[in-house]
């Protein structure tokens, strides 16, 4: 499928003159990208459209790929004609077939039929399109003032919302983060997500695949189990009740399982099931950045007592992490490097008065009791706000001699986001809450385990 991330040639089928009109959108998007291939409008009532010329008819060019953002009705024959003309992806934004009943199920029918006949391949229809920052791959009709792209990164986001797509690309964005590329696959009459993961199990720029769907086939299992042990695969799920299961099978035409049985075969299969789509981005940001720590022990390390006692309290509920116990002779090290005004258990509390370098001594002499290490941050006091880049210069380095992950918590307003992104890019993922960080992490670990056992059958 690489055809759909790298052609050379791409047909915008639909293209538009007028501001406004999806055709318009996706032309746009496509010339402001980096894309280095030939573009190819097609519009029989248009000679020129943005400086190119433009074509009455897919079969009047050569292009590798196409997309299709026309009334449903015509969508089958624009297909054929694709066919003819040798294209070998298509990407179909209209809607207008299953999800709308028994015609628009036919119409789909047909356009994979003709697909097949011709060898082509079918991301869609009703979808918003494909983004692969790499190439320049922009088809999205989200203009990019109303909705920002992340640059290139290790990220793959499939997904049959469009909107959770979108969402999901602005959020990693924000967060400092990029992304390899993007599929919104919608009524997944053709390409589906038992494709497209085996496709991006191979694919060098994907280390983490983020996937929503609203149903799924039964061969999605075995190959989901084969992704699993090269790269996590973290899921959420539309149609969790029975009310959102109705609303989901309105919405793409699919028939939902119930959740409970999907969620516990899913896990079963290696996959990480993500319970809302804040949590999705939670996991991705650590799985992106860090490998599944080998046990599930932690040790925390704060200046700040009530977002520590808040993780305590969560862990304790989830049962799935376990907070370690500072032995004496790790408390006689931190005593040595430390003011006496610190608490030496876990959490280690540095105080109010912790400065960046007491958050480096503390991890230096401490590292050795957990699994991994909660770094919990209150950047809002004086003394951290000035001394934080003591530890944020060290970190990195702190991490590789210590072995451990480190995974920061914080909140706060513009001076906290803009430290919390600066730790991510030094490696740490940064969490909003301990709630957040807690749930998380209890998903990352369960994955940990799965690869053990699988390294160990």
């Amino acid at each position: 499928m690489d055809f759909f991330f790298a052609p050379e040639s791409i047909a915008v089928i639909g293209a538009s003159p007028k501001s406004g009109k999806i055709g318009n959108v996706i032309l746009r998007s496509l010339l402001e990208s980096s894309y280095s291939g030939r573009i190819y409008p097609v519009n029989p009532k248009e000679s020129e459209i943005m400086g190119l010329p433009c074509h009455a008819s897919v079969t009047e060019v050569k292009a590798e790929m196409a997309v299709i953002s026309l009334p449903a009705s015509i969508v089958p024959g624009v297909v054929r004609e694709c066919g003819e003309s040798g294209v070998k992806g298509i990407v179909i934004i209209s809607g207008g077939f299953k999800e709308m009943g028994a015609d628009g199920k036919r119409m789909e029918e047909e356009i994979v039929s003709t697909a097949r006949e011709y060898d082509m391949r079918i991301i869609g229809p009703n979808c918003i399109g494909v983004y692969s920052p790499k190439n320049g791959i922009d088809l999205l009709f989200q203009p990019e003032y109303a909705m920002v792209r992340p640059g290139r990164g290790n990220i793959a986001v499939l997904s049959q919302s469009g909107t959770y797509a979108a969402t999901l690309l602005e959020w990693i964005r924000m967060e400092g983060f990029g992304v390899s590329k993007m599929v919104s696959f919608g009524n997944k009459a053709d390409v589906d997500e038992v494709d497209l993961i085996e496709y991006l199990a191979d694919d060098p720029e994907t280390d983490v695949i983020a996937l929503y769907l609203e149903s799924t086939r039964r061969e999605f299992l075995p190959v989901l189990r084969r992704v699993a042990r090269k790269k996590p695969v973290v899921i959420l799920k539309g149609g969790q009740g029975s009310m959102g299961s109705k609303a989901a099978m309105s919405h793409t035409g699919a028939l939902a399982g119930k959740y409970e049985v999907f969620r516990g075969v899913i896990k079963q299969h290696g996959g990480t099931v993500a319970e809302d789509i804040e949590e999705m981005l939670d996991i991705i940001k650590i799985l992106s950045l860090r490998v599944p720590p080998p046990g599930n022990r932690v040790l925390m390390i704060t200046n700040g007592a009530g977002p520590a006692v808040s993780a305590l309290d969560f862990m304790e509920k989830g049962g799935k992490i376990v907070p370690v116990t500072v032995v004496e002779e790790t408390r006689k090290a931190l005593a040595e490097s430390l003011p006496p005004y610190c608490i030496f258990k876990n959490p280690i509390d540095l105080t109010g008065s912790a400065s960046g370098d007491m958050y480096v001594k503390a991890m230096r002499n401490a590292a050795d009791a957990g699994d991994f290490i909660f770094m919990l941050f209150v950047f809002q006091d004086g003394i951290l706000a000035d001394t934080y880049g003591a530890l944020l210069d060290r970190i990195p380095d702190l991490m590789k001699e210590t072995g451990k992950a480190v995974i920061g918590i914080s909140s706060g307003g513009p001076f906290t986001e803009e430290r919390m992104k600066e730790f991510q890019a030094a490696g740490v993922p940064m969490l909003r809450t301990p709630k957040r960080a807690v749930k998380a992490m209890e998903k990352v670990i369960e994955y940990g385990r799965f690869l053990r056992r699988y390294q160990s059958d």
